[in-house]
């Protein structure tokens, strides 16, 4: 084996050694980096879900602040008491939510609130909020989880008429101002009905007297939700207005539908 091919080998094996090591160092320091970035990254929001919001709130004579901070939610609250002999300290009290259904729920409304701002102290008030907002934020400064659940409809009376010979379509008028309008029914016994919103001052008619005069047209039957019944005739009352606001037909049998 001549010297010269000798001095090559080495020479080969010398690079390849360093080209490993090279390569070694390299995917050592892409991995660091890798690592390092997430750890960043991580830490950045840590930062941020750690970060602690406040809400203030005014209700009559009780202030409400709410503090976020990650999941945990707790409300500072200041009511100011009515003393005979004034001025008098107020009330100061704190507690932590600790739902056990609807924790998302609340965190989601917290977070939509500094959605769209880049403030971590705000001022919010009943009139920016909906219905269902509002049940949120009463339960958080309330702690009372019921809150969150749907209200139930309140009957104020329904509507049907007594004046044609079939069973006849009925109206229920909430005190929520919606109404359910039920038409028919499926063979199996299910009711077929469709659902709305009013804005007519039922009052109009709901306060004509109870012994009007009948008319030959025949009277429409209402019945308040105590069960207590009276009628009404198109001669002595705004019914119709009210039924023709809202687009319905008393005087209409009710209908037997093919099940769905």
């Amino acid at each position: 084996m001549s010297k010269e091919y000798i001095q090559k080998s080495a020479s080969f094996m010398i690079s390849f050694f360093i080209i490993v090591i090279l390569a070694i160092f390299l995917s050592l320091f892409v991995i660091h980096q890798q690592e390092f970035e997430k750890k960043e990254s991580k830490e950045e929001k840590n930062e941020v879900e750690e970060k602690e919001y406040q809400i203030s709130y005014q209700e009559e004579n009780s202030q409400y602040e709410i503090f976020k901070k990650g999941d945990s939610v707790t409300v500072k609250v200041e009511e100011q008491v009515v003393c005979i002999q004034a001025p008098c300290n107020p009330i100061t009290y704190q507690h932590a939510i600790r739902f056990e259904k609807n924790k998302k729920e609340v965190l989601s409304f917290l977070e939509d609130l500094f959605s769209k701002t880049t403030d971590t102290h705000i001022t919010i008030t009943t009139n920016q909020l909906d219905d269902a907002q509002q049940r949120i934020l009463e339960a958080i400064i309330y702690n009372d989880e019921t809150y969150l659940e749907e209200p139930k409809k309140e009957l104020y009376f329904t509507l049907q008429s007594a004046r044609i010979d079939c069973p006849t379509v009925l109206l229920k008028v909430y005190r929520d101002n919606t109404y359910e309008y039920i038409y028919g029914s499926t063979r199996d016994g299910n009711l077929v009905s469709k659902e709305g919103t009013y804005a007519y001052p039922v009052s109009s008619f709901l306060e004509d007297s109870r012994n009007e005069e009948p008319n030959e047209i025949g009277p429409y039957r209402l019945t308040f939700a105590s069960g207590e019944e009276k009628y009404l005739y198109d001669n002595t009352s705004d019914i119709q207005k009210f039924l023709e606001k809202i687009q319905i037909q008393l005087d209409t049998c009710s209908t037997v539908l093919e099940n769905s």
